[in-house]
């Protein structure tokens, strides 16, 4: 069970990373479009 927990660990960190670049990703394209209208 040890080994299975260290195991998951980094792919949940790896799963964080990219959810974190994509909503770096979704808001940088937000302050584009609000540059847009303004």
């Amino acid at each position: 069970m040890k080994i299975y927990i260290d195991a998951i660990i980094p792919f949940l960190k790896i799963l964080n990373w990219i959810n974190i670049s994509i909503e770096q990703q979704k808001n940088q394209k937000k302050s584009l479009t609000y540059k847009k209208y303004l």
